[in-house]
């Protein structure tokens, strides 16, 4: 669709710096025939970035930031996984494939939880260490 037909369907004023942003976050494809692509899961996120009254760069950088340590946690977690579970199975045949592939479905969300529970308590940490040098 065009960023036109874009603003009109979302009712935001969607200027050229605000498309450029959204691009730069990945949020937005924009195509050469001059039209933009997304997907509605990225229309919904890019719309309640655009409802903070936050700088959206500096929302961008942070979304780079978490980008970066989540793709980088991600390779470690792989890198563990092959070699401390997979290698535990010597040959792994169909029947161990299948454990194997449920073992990786179940850790996925109990990953997800320990990842907030970790950042949460981080940014708590943090949020105490910061207020405790300002008094």
């Amino acid at each position: 669709m065009t960023p036109a037909e874009l603003s009109r369907r979302t009712g935001v004023e969607l200027d050229d710096q605000v498309l450029r942003t959204l691009e730069d976050a990945r949020l937005l494809v924009r195509c050469d025939d001059g039209t933009v692509r997304m997907t509605q899961a990225q229309l919904d996120f890019a719309l309640r970035l655009l409802e903070l009254e936050a700088p959206l760069d500096a929302l961008v950088e942070a979304g780079r930031i978490v980008e970066r340590h989540v793709s980088a946690l991600a390779a470690d977690l792989q890198r563990v996984f092959r070699s401390r579970i997979v290698a535990a199975f010597d040959d792994p045949g169909d029947a161990d494939r299948d454990r194997l592939r449920a073992l990786a479905a179940a850790l996925r969300p109990l990953t997800i939880q320990a990842m907030v529970s970790s950042y949460q308590t981080a940014l708590d940490r943090e949020v105490r260490g910061q207020g405790a040098s300002e008094g």
